[in-house]
């Protein structure tokens, strides 16, 4: 091809790969939907039967760290009983965590041999997230749950109730700081969480118990996609800016821009480089799949100063999660459009590497 030939000229500047980094994120901090200390009685989000009316909390008060502690009124429920919380019209989330403080009341018998059977139970949404044994009675007893760091608040101490005596101790733990209540993966506009101690061991109110207090419910902030720019090659064909499209709906519009013909087009994206000769051009991405644009305005060829073409391609959230997209993934992008008026009938825009949180 002649070396004065426009399309060549054209061809020759979108061979090159623009790399375009964009950072992780930062995401606001999580937002509190549910949160209370039973100081006030029982929020109706909470249900139990029969119902459960909040105690003082005895020995417990001031046991957790400061800003997060026992203190005034607690939520005590004897063994083998439910408690449901119901949450309903949640905003748009992927996450949810359970911060709450756990009472481990008097005879607790854990789950090795008899005396045994006490397990708490916690279920979002009808999976099971937590269940673990419990023992306060006598030391040789078999304790499932090992506390993660800074959980244990105290252990095999008389805090009130029915004590004194070896039968008759308790435990206390802080479980905003247990792993498996953190970060449990959940979208639904609604949750259901249980909680319950039970098992074979379950015995009356007077003999062991359980409470909690200070139950807060978290959803993980929108996310938001910073925006990235390339430089500008004129009217040849290049990717345009990522631009936040909504920060509610977390995400973010691929653009081309100064496309040859605005009838046609296809966006390119995948994982991996593949940096093949196409049609004339540079095929910089390996592709799992093609895409159509979103949106983009139809009409005849433009001219070759012509720099209004321009189509964009949406990545939603729910898209990225459907096709396994996570946190650090990184894509390519790359645009081609076919100009059955050029020498060469298709062209190809610049790759674009996006890496991006979700």
């Amino acid at each position: 091809m002649p070396e004065n030939e426009p399309k060549t000229t054209r061809l020759n500047l979108i061979r090159a790969f623009v790399p375009v980094l964009i950072s992780l994120p930062v995401l606001a901090q999580d937002r509190v939907v549910f949160d209370t200390n039973f100081d006030s009685g029982v929020p109706p989000e909470l249900s139990a039967s029969p119902a459960i009316v909040p105690v003082g909390r005895q020995l417990f008060a001031g046991l957790g760290a400061p800003g997060y502690q026992f203190g005034g009124d607690f939520y005590r429920v004897p063994t083998g009983q439910q408690v449901t919380l119901t949450l309903t019209n949640l905003p748009a989330h992927s996450m949810l965590s359970l911060d709450f403080l756990f009472a481990a009341i008097d005879s607790l018998d854990g789950a090795g041999s008899f005396p045994s059977g006490d397990f708490f139970r916690v279920t979002v949404d009808g999976v099971e997230i937590f269940r673990e044994s419990f023992a306060n009675a006598l030391t040789y007893q078999v304790q499932s749950y090992v506390s993660a760091p800074d959980v244990e608040l105290a252990r095999h101490v008389d805090l009130g109730f029915s004590g004194p005596g070896s039968f008759y101790t308790d435990s206390a733990y802080d479980m905003s700081r247990e792993p498996r209540f953190r970060g449990i993966a959940h979208v639904a506009s609604s949750a259901v969480v249980t909680f319950e101690i039970e098992g074979p061991g379950i015995q009356p109110l007077g003999d062991e118990s359980w409470a909690f207090d200070r139950l807060r419910v978290r959803l993980d902030a929108p996310r938001t996609y910073c925006t990235a720019k390339i430089n500008s090659l004129g009217c040849t064909p290049a990717i345009g800016d990522l631009n936040v499209a909504s920060v509610a709906g977390g995400q973010f519009a691929v653009t081309a821009r100064d496309v040859l013909n605005r009838r046609n087009g296809l966006l390119f994206w995948g994982y991996t480089a593949l940096n093949a000769p196409f049609h004339g051009g540079t095929l910089c991405v390996a592709p799992p799949t093609v895409r159509t644009p979103v949106t983009g305005s139809g009409g005849a060829a433009l001219p070759a100063n012509d720099c209004s073409g321009r189509f964009r391609f949406d990545f939603t959230s729910a898209y990225l999660t459907s096709v396994g997209l996570g946190a650090g993934s990184t894509i390519r992008c790359q645009w081609w459009s076919r100009d059955p008026a050029a020498v060469a009938s298709d062209s190809l825009t610049n790759a674009l590497e996006v890496t991006f949180g979700l």
